[in-house]
């Protein structure tokens, strides 16, 4: 296997899903610890990710990557079937759940 340093990681998005809720079929575990947390976002910067894709519908992951991931991007996604009247309302809410 090549060494991980032969990769360009900064052309991948890192999943958050479960680091709000209990997600995946395989997944025994539920939501990482907050240390847990913090040492995979910190690989996650180490290697180069830069990206982070999460969402209001991931339970707590909003709110706890606001606490932890002041070094990444951060694309978030609307719940769907949002009303167009909802939508201000909803971005704000995903911002003050990511301190940004």
């Amino acid at each position: 296997m090549p060494e991980l340093k032969e990769f360009d990681f900064s052309k991948l998005v890192l999943g958050s899903v479960q680091f709000g809720m209990h997600y995946g079929i395989s997944n025994q575990d539920g939501s990482p610890e907050n240390e847990e947390l913090n040492q995979i976002l910190d690989f996650a910067n180490q290697i180069g990710v830069q990206i982070i894709d999460t969402a209001s519908a991931y339970g707590s992951a909003e709110e706890r990557l606001g606490i932890a991931s002041k070094q990444f991007k951060i694309v978030s996604k609307i719940r769907p079937g949002t009303a167009a009247t909802d939508v201000q309302e909803e971005l704000e809410s995903s911002l003050n759940r990511l301190k940004h």
